[in-house]
Protein backbone atom coordinates (compact mmCIF):
# COMPACT_ATOMS: atom_id res chain seq x y z
CA UNK A 1 0.00 0.00 0.00
CA UNK A 2 1.26 2.92 -0.94
CA UNK A 3 2.16 5.58 1.83
CA UNK A 4 1.15 8.68 -0.20
CA UNK A 5 -2.43 7.54 -0.74
CA UNK A 6 -2.90 7.36 2.69
CA UNK A 7 -2.30 10.75 2.65
CA UNK A 8 -5.21 11.16 -0.35
CA UNK A 9 -7.58 8.72 1.29
CA UNK A 10 -7.96 11.20 4.41
CA UNK A 11 -8.01 14.27 2.28
CA UNK A 12 -10.78 12.76 0.45
CA UNK A 13 -12.95 14.10 1.96
CA UNK A 14 -12.36 17.58 1.97
CA UNK A 15 -11.29 17.41 -2.07
CA UNK A 16 -13.75 15.24 -3.42
CA UNK A 17 -16.65 12.54 -2.79
CA UNK A 18 -15.51 9.31 -1.77
CA UNK A 19 -16.30 5.92 -4.56
CA UNK A 20 -18.81 4.40 -2.41
CA UNK A 21 -19.83 0.68 -2.44
CA UNK A 22 -23.14 -0.28 -2.89
CA UNK A 23 -25.51 -0.75 0.29
CA UNK A 24 -28.86 -2.23 -0.38
CA UNK A 25 -30.57 -5.52 -1.42
CA UNK A 26 -30.39 -7.15 -4.44
CA UNK A 27 -32.23 -5.33 -7.52
CA UNK A 28 -34.58 -8.35 -8.02
CA UNK A 29 -35.05 -9.29 -4.29
CA UNK A 30 -33.19 -12.55 -4.66
CA UNK A 31 -31.64 -13.97 -1.95
CA UNK A 32 -27.65 -12.51 -1.82
CA UNK A 33 -24.94 -13.15 0.02
CA UNK A 34 -22.48 -9.89 1.13
CA UNK A 35 -19.35 -10.43 3.03
CA UNK A 36 -17.23 -7.64 4.72
CA UNK A 37 -13.28 -8.55 5.32
CA UNK A 38 -12.21 -6.85 8.40
CA UNK A 39 -8.55 -6.63 9.84
CA UNK A 40 -6.61 -5.37 13.05
CA UNK A 41 -4.56 -3.25 10.76
CA UNK A 42 -4.84 0.62 10.62
CA UNK A 43 -4.64 3.71 8.40
CA UNK A 44 -3.78 6.50 10.33
CA UNK A 45 -4.09 10.20 10.10
CA UNK A 46 -0.93 11.66 11.84
CA UNK A 47 -1.28 14.66 10.98
CA UNK A 48 -4.77 14.64 12.74
CA UNK A 49 -6.68 16.66 10.39
CA UNK A 50 -9.43 14.23 9.82
CA UNK A 51 -11.55 13.81 13.25
CA UNK A 52 -14.12 11.14 13.64
CA UNK A 53 -16.77 13.39 12.20
CA UNK A 54 -14.93 13.69 8.96
CA UNK A 55 -13.48 10.29 8.88
CA UNK A 56 -17.10 8.76 9.41
CA UNK A 57 -17.66 10.08 5.56
CA UNK A 58 -14.79 7.69 4.15
CA UNK A 59 -16.54 4.43 5.40
CA UNK A 60 -16.73 2.21 2.44
CA UNK A 61 -15.00 4.28 0.13
CA UNK A 62 -12.74 2.32 -2.54
CA UNK A 63 -9.00 2.02 -1.61
CA UNK A 64 -6.80 2.68 -4.35
CA UNK A 65 -9.29 1.65 -6.75
CA UNK A 66 -8.83 -2.25 -6.23
CA UNK A 67 -11.60 -4.16 -7.00
CA UNK A 68 -12.27 -7.35 -8.93
CA UNK A 69 -15.18 -9.29 -10.33
CA UNK A 70 -17.86 -9.00 -7.09
CA UNK A 71 -15.45 -7.93 -4.93
CA UNK A 72 -13.92 -3.90 -3.63
CA UNK A 73 -10.71 -3.28 -1.06
CA UNK A 74 -12.38 -0.35 1.38
CA UNK A 75 -12.38 1.09 4.54
CA UNK A 76 -14.41 1.21 7.56
CA UNK A 77 -14.40 3.23 10.58
CA UNK A 78 -13.26 2.12 13.89
CA UNK A 79 -13.33 3.25 17.74
CA UNK A 80 -9.69 5.36 17.61
CA UNK A 81 -10.24 8.34 16.33
CA UNK A 82 -8.23 9.16 13.20
CA UNK A 83 -7.74 5.69 12.26
CA UNK A 84 -9.89 3.86 9.70
CA UNK A 85 -9.79 -0.20 8.90
CA UNK A 86 -8.90 -1.47 5.51
CA UNK A 87 -11.47 -4.33 4.66
CA UNK A 88 -12.39 -6.56 2.18
CA UNK A 89 -16.30 -6.46 0.76
CA UNK A 90 -17.91 -9.37 -1.37
CA UNK A 91 -20.67 -7.60 -3.06
CA UNK A 92 -23.98 -9.03 -1.33
CA UNK A 93 -26.21 -6.99 -4.12
CA UNK A 94 -24.62 -8.96 -7.23
CA UNK A 95 -23.35 -12.42 -5.08
CA UNK A 96 -26.19 -14.60 -4.91
CA UNK A 97 -26.83 -17.60 -2.50
CA UNK A 98 -26.64 -21.03 -3.96
CA UNK A 99 -25.10 -19.92 -7.14
CA UNK A 100 -21.76 -20.74 -6.56
CA UNK A 101 -20.37 -17.00 -6.73
CA UNK A 102 -19.52 -16.59 -3.25
CA UNK A 103 -16.60 -19.03 -3.07
CA UNK A 104 -15.48 -17.59 -6.71
CA UNK A 105 -15.41 -13.77 -4.98
CA UNK A 106 -14.09 -15.36 -1.99
CA UNK A 107 -11.02 -16.77 -4.24
CA UNK A 108 -10.38 -13.70 -6.74
CA UNK A 109 -9.99 -11.62 -3.68
CA UNK A 110 -7.63 -13.60 -1.35
CA UNK A 111 -4.75 -11.53 -2.40
CA UNK A 112 -3.16 -10.47 0.54
CA UNK A 113 -1.53 -11.90 3.58
CA UNK A 114 -3.50 -10.52 6.76
CA UNK A 115 -5.56 -12.61 8.69
CA UNK A 116 -9.31 -10.68 8.86
CA UNK A 117 -12.97 -10.99 10.53
CA UNK A 118 -15.33 -12.06 8.45
CA UNK A 119 -18.92 -10.41 8.90
CA UNK A 120 -21.26 -12.36 6.50
CA UNK A 121 -25.04 -10.14 5.27
CA UNK A 122 -27.94 -11.98 3.75
CA UNK A 123 -31.66 -12.09 4.25
CA UNK A 124 -32.76 -14.60 7.13
CA UNK A 125 -36.21 -15.62 8.35
CA UNK A 126 -36.71 -14.68 12.24
CA UNK A 127 -37.43 -18.19 13.28
CA UNK A 128 -34.15 -19.11 11.87
CA UNK A 129 -32.14 -16.60 13.08
CA UNK A 130 -33.73 -17.76 16.57
CA UNK A 131 -31.98 -21.20 16.24
CA UNK A 132 -28.94 -19.42 15.93
CA UNK A 133 -29.76 -17.44 18.68
CA UNK A 134 -30.07 -20.84 20.70
CA UNK A 135 -26.69 -22.33 19.69
CA UNK A 136 -25.19 -18.85 20.53
CA UNK A 137 -25.83 -18.84 23.75
CA UNK A 138 -24.88 -22.66 24.33
CA UNK A 139 -21.43 -21.42 22.27
CA UNK A 140 -22.15 -24.30 19.97
CA UNK A 141 -19.71 -23.40 16.91
CA UNK A 142 -21.59 -25.98 14.66
CA UNK A 143 -22.55 -23.04 12.24
CA UNK A 144 -20.28 -20.67 10.29
CA UNK A 145 -23.04 -17.90 11.14
CA UNK A 146 -22.12 -18.96 14.67
CA UNK A 147 -19.23 -16.09 15.36
CA UNK A 148 -16.98 -15.94 18.58
CA UNK A 149 -19.16 -13.36 20.56
CA UNK A 150 -20.89 -16.94 22.23
CA UNK A 151 -18.22 -16.70 24.55
CA UNK A 152 -18.58 -13.34 25.80
CA UNK A 153 -22.64 -10.88 25.16
CA UNK A 154 -23.28 -12.19 22.15
CA UNK A 155 -26.94 -12.44 22.25
CA UNK A 156 -28.16 -10.44 25.47
CA UNK A 157 -31.54 -11.27 25.63
CA UNK A 158 -32.96 -14.16 24.21
CA UNK A 159 -36.76 -14.55 25.28
CA UNK A 160 -37.94 -18.40 26.15
CA UNK A 161 -41.18 -19.45 24.90
CA UNK A 162 -42.09 -19.81 29.04
CA UNK A 163 -42.00 -15.81 28.97
CA UNK A 164 -45.61 -16.03 27.57
CA UNK A 165 -46.78 -18.43 30.36
CA UNK A 166 -48.91 -15.65 31.77
CA UNK A 167 -50.04 -15.23 28.20
CA UNK A 168 -49.11 -11.42 27.86
CA UNK A 169 -51.42 -9.47 25.70
CA UNK A 170 -53.12 -12.69 24.63
CA UNK A 171 -50.88 -14.67 23.19
CA UNK A 172 -50.25 -18.26 25.12
CA UNK A 173 -47.33 -20.21 25.31
CA UNK A 174 -48.08 -22.31 22.24
CA UNK A 175 -48.59 -19.36 19.89
CA UNK A 176 -45.83 -17.88 20.79
CA UNK A 177 -43.95 -19.27 17.38
CA UNK A 178 -40.19 -19.06 17.18
CA UNK A 179 -40.48 -15.18 14.99
CA UNK A 180 -42.06 -13.85 17.80
CA UNK A 181 -39.63 -14.82 19.74
CA UNK A 182 -36.87 -14.22 17.89
CA UNK A 183 -37.95 -10.43 17.02
CA UNK A 184 -38.43 -9.94 21.12
CA UNK A 185 -35.21 -11.01 21.58
CA UNK A 186 -33.88 -8.63 19.68
CA UNK A 187 -35.30 -5.35 20.97
CA UNK A 188 -34.76 -6.70 24.56
CA UNK A 189 -31.19 -7.34 23.21
CA UNK A 190 -30.47 -3.36 22.29
CA UNK A 191 -33.10 -2.52 25.21
CA UNK A 192 -31.23 -4.23 28.36
CA UNK A 193 -27.38 -4.01 26.12
CA UNK A 194 -28.05 0.21 26.40
CA UNK A 195 -27.04 -0.38 30.19
CA UNK A 196 -23.81 -2.69 28.87
CA UNK A 197 -22.41 -0.31 25.75
CA UNK A 198 -22.89 2.89 27.62
CA UNK A 199 -21.45 4.94 30.62
CA UNK A 200 -22.55 3.89 33.90
CA UNK A 201 -25.01 6.76 34.87
CA UNK A 202 -28.38 5.02 35.60
CA UNK A 203 -30.38 8.31 34.67
CA UNK A 204 -28.87 8.54 30.73
CA UNK A 205 -27.08 5.67 29.54
CA UNK A 206 -24.38 8.12 27.20
CA UNK A 207 -22.32 5.54 24.25
CA UNK A 208 -18.87 5.52 25.17
CA UNK A 209 -16.96 7.60 22.91
CA UNK A 210 -16.13 5.69 19.27
CA UNK A 211 -18.57 2.88 20.42
CA UNK A 212 -21.79 1.88 18.60
CA UNK A 213 -24.92 -0.27 19.55
CA UNK A 214 -23.85 -2.82 16.88
CA UNK A 215 -21.62 -4.23 19.39
CA UNK A 216 -24.69 -5.42 21.64
CA UNK A 217 -25.27 -8.39 19.46
CA UNK A 218 -23.82 -10.75 16.45
CA UNK A 219 -27.36 -10.67 14.96
CA UNK A 220 -27.01 -6.91 13.45
CA UNK A 221 -30.52 -6.07 11.53
CA UNK A 222 -29.67 -4.26 8.33
CA UNK A 223 -33.22 -4.14 8.22
CA UNK A 224 -34.89 -1.77 10.26
CA UNK A 225 -37.02 -2.58 13.73
CA UNK A 226 -39.93 -1.36 11.36
CA UNK A 227 -39.31 -4.12 8.98
CA UNK A 228 -38.77 -6.85 11.38
CA UNK A 229 -42.45 -5.87 13.02
CA UNK A 230 -43.66 -6.16 9.94
CA UNK A 231 -43.23 -9.90 9.72
CA UNK A 232 -44.88 -10.71 12.95
CA UNK A 233 -47.34 -7.66 14.02
CA UNK A 234 -50.28 -10.02 12.86
CA UNK A 235 -49.14 -12.42 15.18
CA UNK A 236 -48.90 -9.75 18.23
CA UNK A 237 -51.73 -7.80 19.28
CA UNK A 238 -51.81 -4.90 21.71
CA UNK A 239 -49.80 -2.81 23.08
CA UNK A 240 -46.31 -3.46 22.09
CA UNK A 241 -44.56 -1.68 25.36
CA UNK A 242 -46.69 -3.66 27.52
CA UNK A 243 -45.66 -6.89 26.24
CA UNK A 244 -41.72 -6.41 26.04
CA UNK A 245 -41.99 -5.44 29.99
CA UNK A 246 -43.19 -8.51 31.00
CA UNK A 247 -40.92 -10.42 28.20
CA UNK A 248 -38.19 -8.45 29.90
CA UNK A 249 -38.26 -10.24 33.19
CA UNK A 250 -37.18 -13.56 32.08
CA UNK A 251 -33.86 -14.89 30.23
CA UNK A 252 -32.89 -17.92 28.73
CA UNK A 253 -29.26 -18.70 29.84
CA UNK A 254 -27.17 -21.83 30.42
CA UNK A 255 -28.24 -23.87 33.00
CA UNK A 256 -26.04 -23.97 36.14
CA UNK A 257 -26.27 -27.57 36.26
CA UNK A 258 -25.78 -28.60 32.70
CA UNK A 259 -24.11 -26.00 30.96
CA UNK A 260 -24.91 -27.80 27.40
CA UNK A 261 -28.66 -27.07 28.15
CA UNK A 262 -30.53 -23.84 28.34
CA UNK A 263 -32.29 -22.61 31.77
CA UNK A 264 -35.21 -19.75 32.46
CA UNK A 265 -33.89 -17.23 35.24
CA UNK A 266 -36.49 -13.74 36.27
CA UNK A 267 -34.43 -10.87 35.29
CA UNK A 268 -34.68 -8.53 38.52
CA UNK A 269 -32.80 -5.92 37.08
CA UNK A 270 -36.74 -5.03 35.39
CA UNK A 271 -39.25 -6.86 37.63
CA UNK A 272 -40.28 -8.01 40.72
CA UNK A 273 -42.37 -10.90 41.71
CA UNK A 274 -41.64 -14.42 40.31
CA UNK A 275 -41.83 -16.02 37.24
CA UNK A 276 -45.19 -17.54 37.54
CA UNK A 277 -46.51 -13.86 38.26
CA UNK A 278 -43.94 -11.17 36.97
CA UNK A 279 -44.41 -7.18 37.91
CA UNK A 280 -42.43 -5.07 35.55
CA UNK A 281 -40.77 -2.69 37.69
CA UNK A 282 -40.37 0.14 35.65
CA UNK A 283 -37.30 0.12 34.86
CA UNK A 284 -37.49 -0.40 30.95
CA UNK A 285 -39.49 2.62 30.41
CA UNK A 286 -36.85 4.98 32.10
CA UNK A 287 -33.39 4.09 30.13
CA UNK A 288 -32.76 6.79 27.87
CA UNK A 289 -29.61 6.37 25.39
CA UNK A 290 -27.68 9.32 23.99
CA UNK A 291 -24.88 9.45 21.63
CA UNK A 292 -21.96 11.63 22.75
CA UNK A 293 -22.65 15.47 21.72
CA UNK A 294 -25.71 13.94 19.55
CA UNK A 295 -29.10 12.63 19.91
CA UNK A 296 -31.16 10.87 22.52
CA UNK A 297 -33.61 8.56 22.76
CA UNK A 298 -36.08 7.36 25.53
CA UNK A 299 -36.06 3.02 25.20
CA UNK A 300 -39.96 3.29 25.87
CA UNK A 301 -40.34 5.88 23.06
CA UNK A 302 -38.50 3.65 20.70
CA UNK A 303 -40.66 0.65 21.36
CA UNK A 304 -43.71 3.09 20.90
CA UNK A 305 -42.89 4.26 17.64
CA UNK A 306 -42.22 0.52 16.47
CA UNK A 307 -45.57 -0.76 17.22
CA UNK A 308 -47.51 2.24 15.44
CA UNK A 309 -45.22 1.76 12.43
CA UNK A 310 -43.41 5.29 12.71
CA UNK A 311 -40.92 6.15 10.54
CA UNK A 312 -37.68 9.01 12.40
CA UNK A 313 -34.80 10.38 10.42
CA UNK A 314 -32.06 12.53 12.28
CA UNK A 315 -32.48 16.11 11.51
CA UNK A 316 -28.99 17.79 13.38
CA UNK A 317 -28.57 16.04 16.73
CA UNK A 318 -32.73 16.00 16.79
CA UNK A 319 -34.50 12.36 15.88
CA UNK A 320 -37.56 13.62 14.17
CA UNK A 321 -40.87 11.95 12.80
CA UNK A 322 -40.55 11.15 9.27
CA UNK A 323 -42.45 9.68 6.25
CA UNK A 324 -40.90 6.54 5.30
CA UNK A 325 -38.09 6.97 7.58
CA UNK A 326 -36.26 4.55 9.98
CA UNK A 327 -37.39 3.44 13.54
CA UNK A 328 -35.84 5.34 16.36
CA UNK A 329 -32.96 3.50 17.51
CA UNK A 330 -31.79 2.83 13.49
CA UNK A 331 -32.32 6.86 13.35
CA UNK A 332 -30.15 7.63 16.00
CA UNK A 333 -27.22 5.28 14.49
CA UNK A 334 -26.93 7.57 11.81
CA UNK A 335 -25.39 9.81 14.07
CA UNK A 336 -22.78 7.36 14.54
CA UNK A 337 -21.90 4.59 10.53
CA UNK A 338 -25.92 3.95 10.04
CA UNK A 339 -24.91 -0.01 10.07
CA UNK A 340 -28.05 -0.72 12.31
CA UNK A 341 -31.05 -0.56 10.21
CA UNK A 342 -29.68 0.86 7.27
CA UNK A 343 -31.38 -0.39 4.73
CA UNK A 344 -35.03 0.73 6.10
CA UNK A 345 -37.48 -2.17 5.67
CA UNK A 346 -35.85 -3.99 2.84
CA UNK A 347 -36.27 -7.94 2.66
CA UNK A 348 -35.03 -10.39 0.11
CA UNK A 349 -36.56 -13.68 -1.16
CA UNK A 350 -35.88 -17.09 0.85
CA UNK A 351 -33.81 -19.09 -1.58
CA UNK A 352 -36.45 -20.56 -4.00
CA UNK A 353 -39.61 -19.19 -2.95
CA UNK A 354 -41.65 -15.96 -2.96
CA UNK A 355 -41.20 -15.25 0.64
CA UNK A 356 -39.67 -12.17 1.58
CA UNK A 357 -37.56 -11.92 4.79
CA UNK A 358 -35.31 -9.04 6.45
CA UNK A 359 -31.38 -8.74 5.98
CA UNK A 360 -29.16 -9.18 8.87
CA UNK A 361 -25.15 -9.35 9.62
CA UNK A 362 -24.01 -11.77 11.14
CA UNK A 363 -20.99 -10.14 12.89
CA UNK A 364 -17.76 -11.37 15.36
CA UNK A 365 -17.70 -14.44 13.06
CA UNK A 366 -14.23 -16.37 13.39
CA UNK A 367 -10.89 -15.19 11.91
CA UNK A 368 -9.96 -16.42 8.41
CA UNK A 369 -6.55 -16.10 6.57
CA UNK A 370 -7.10 -15.42 2.93
CA UNK A 371 -5.85 -18.45 1.82
CA UNK A 372 -9.56 -19.99 3.47
CA UNK A 373 -11.26 -17.37 1.74
CA UNK A 374 -12.81 -19.39 -0.98
CA UNK A 375 -13.21 -22.02 1.85
CA UNK A 376 -15.09 -19.75 4.19
CA UNK A 377 -17.23 -18.40 1.11
CA UNK A 378 -17.98 -21.10 0.12
CA UNK A 379 -19.21 -22.29 4.15
CA UNK A 380 -20.98 -19.57 4.23
CA UNK A 381 -22.90 -20.16 1.16
CA UNK A 382 -24.08 -23.44 2.05
CA UNK A 383 -25.19 -22.79 5.89
CA UNK A 384 -27.13 -19.61 4.41
CA UNK A 385 -28.66 -21.91 1.63
CA UNK A 386 -29.41 -24.76 4.21
CA UNK A 387 -31.40 -22.31 6.76
CA UNK A 388 -33.52 -21.16 3.88
CA UNK A 389 -34.33 -24.84 2.88
CA UNK A 390 -35.24 -25.64 6.38
CA UNK A 391 -37.27 -22.43 7.40
CA UNK A 392 -39.05 -21.95 3.82
CA UNK A 393 -42.32 -21.36 5.22
CA UNK A 394 -43.18 -19.11 7.91
CA UNK A 395 -44.44 -20.34 10.98
CA UNK A 396 -48.54 -20.82 10.90
CA UNK A 397 -50.10 -18.30 12.99
CA UNK A 398 -51.96 -19.73 16.14
CA UNK A 399 -54.89 -19.15 17.87
CA UNK A 400 -54.84 -16.60 21.00
CA UNK A 401 -55.83 -17.71 24.41
CA UNK A 402 -58.30 -20.10 24.17
CA UNK A 403 -62.09 -18.84 24.83
CA UNK A 404 -63.35 -20.58 27.97
CA UNK A 405 -66.41 -21.87 28.04
CA UNK A 406 -68.11 -18.90 30.65
CA UNK A 407 -68.17 -16.41 27.42
CA UNK A 408 -69.94 -18.71 25.30
CA UNK A 409 -74.34 -17.68 26.01
CA UNK A 410 -75.67 -20.10 28.34
CA UNK A 411 -78.84 -22.77 26.77
CA UNK A 412 -81.98 -21.35 28.25
CA UNK A 413 -84.57 -23.98 29.53
CA UNK A 414 -87.46 -25.18 26.98
CA UNK A 415 -89.68 -22.98 27.32
CA UNK A 416 -92.96 -22.56 29.83
CA UNK A 417 -91.04 -25.50 31.90
CA UNK A 418 -88.16 -25.39 34.48
CA UNK A 419 -84.68 -25.76 33.79
CA UNK A 420 -84.64 -28.22 36.44
CA UNK A 421 -87.83 -29.48 37.69
CA UNK A 422 -87.31 -30.39 41.42
CA UNK A 423 -90.17 -33.16 41.54
CA UNK A 424 -87.54 -35.02 38.71
CA UNK A 425 -85.60 -37.55 40.28
CA UNK A 426 -81.74 -37.90 38.81
CA UNK A 427 -81.12 -40.05 36.45
CA UNK A 428 -79.62 -43.93 37.42
CA UNK A 429 -76.72 -44.81 36.20
CA UNK A 430 -78.12 -47.11 33.78
CA UNK A 431 -80.82 -44.91 31.89
CA UNK A 432 -80.61 -44.15 28.67
CA UNK A 433 -80.23 -40.57 27.10
CA UNK A 434 -82.95 -38.32 27.17
CA UNK A 435 -85.50 -38.96 24.66
CA UNK A 436 -86.48 -37.22 21.58
CA UNK A 437 -89.51 -35.22 23.14
CA UNK A 438 -87.67 -33.88 25.77
CA UNK A 439 -84.32 -32.78 24.41
CA UNK A 440 -81.22 -31.38 26.53
CA UNK A 441 -81.41 -28.28 24.39
CA UNK A 442 -83.52 -26.10 22.50
CA UNK A 443 -83.14 -28.14 18.93
CA UNK A 444 -80.35 -26.30 16.01
CA UNK A 445 -78.35 -24.79 19.12
CA UNK A 446 -75.68 -26.93 20.16
CA UNK A 447 -74.48 -27.19 23.44
CA UNK A 448 -71.64 -24.82 24.95
CA UNK A 449 -68.34 -26.76 24.47
CA UNK A 450 -66.08 -27.79 27.43
CA UNK A 451 -63.80 -24.89 28.35
CA UNK A 452 -60.18 -25.55 27.09
CA UNK A 453 -58.06 -24.98 30.08
CA UNK A 454 -54.99 -22.86 29.31
CA UNK A 455 -51.42 -24.36 29.84
CA UNK A 456 -49.29 -22.72 32.69
CA UNK A 457 -47.21 -23.48 31.48
CA UNK A 458 -16.31 -9.07 21.10
CA UNK A 459 -16.06 -6.41 21.36
CA UNK A 460 -15.06 -4.85 17.57
CA UNK A 461 -16.75 -2.20 15.64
Amino acid sequence: MRASFITTLFAAVAAAAPTLTPDWPTADGRPGIGVEFETLFRFEDRAKKCPRRKSDLLKKSLIDNRQGRNFKFTVDTVEEEFKLAPEYILDGTKIKVGSGDAARAGKDAAADFMEWSPQVTAPMPLEALYALMKDHKLSIANNVLVGFGRFSFGTRALVPKDAFRTSPNGISRTAASDDVLAFASLVLSYAKGSLFTTSRNPENRVLDPGSSMKLTTDFMPRTDFNGLYDQVKAKIPGNLFSLMEILACYKLEPSRQDRNKLAIFFDTTFCTGTTAAPVPNGRLATIELSVPGGPTLRIKDWIDGIGAGKGFALSGNTIRESRGGKDMLSALDEAIDGSIGGLKRATEEVLGTARRVPLFEFRQLDSVFTSQWENFMQRADNAVAKLHRDFANAPRKRSMVPIPASCFPKTPATPNRPANPPSRPAAPPTRPAAPPSRPATRPGRPAAPPADPRRPGRPRA
